[in-house]
């Protein structure tokens, strides 16, 4: 069951088309506090948030960050939808975006959100757990980004 957040409510105004880069700085920012339940209002839409507004605004960003092309961000994530793992790239380690991305992730699932859906099944169950030898029983070839690798396991599968 989510923690209840208990802090002042965090109203924001979001511009649809650039709510990525006006997300970051709020998660990014110091005086970010996980306790605030958010109140999203999207500027020339009427809808007042009583939780539609919310998972609207949880969905489109992390869509945005599971199909980050590297033109906005640094591409975070690889691999198909819905079986997607994060990128090895040495700038999203030293920016902290992954810790960012971490802090929107679990502020979305406490306030009864949509979570992360794009991760694969490996890279959840490894979260979860913790276990490694759990989590690659969720594996499949399409986890191997490696072209070389994955020709190899299919040969020894086939």
């Amino acid at each position: 069951m989510p923690t209840k957040l208990t802090g002042l409510v965090l109203r924001i105004r979001i511009e649809e088309d650039d709510l990525l880069m006006q997300a970051l700085p709020i998660y990014k920012g110091p005086k970010f506090d996980p306790t605030r339940p958010l109140n999203i209002t999207f500027k020339n839409q009427p809808a007042v948030d009583t939780g539609g507004p919310k998972r609207e605004f949880y969905t489109q960003l992390f869509h945005g960050l599971a199909t980050s092309d590297g033109s906005v961000l640094p591409a975070m994530f690889e691999g198909e939808e819905g079986r997607l793992i994060p990128c090895y790239s040495s700038s999203v380690v030293y920016s902290g975006l992954m810790t960012v991305v971490g802090k929107m992730i679990a502020h979305s699932i406490v306030q009864c959100g949509v979570g992360f859906p794009f991760l694969s099944p490996v890279c959840y169950w490894y979260l979860i757990t913790g276990d490694v030898s759990e989590a690659i029983s969720y594996g499949n070839i399409e986890d191997v980004r490696d072209i070389e690798y994955a020709e190899l396991i299919h040969r020894v599968i086939v």
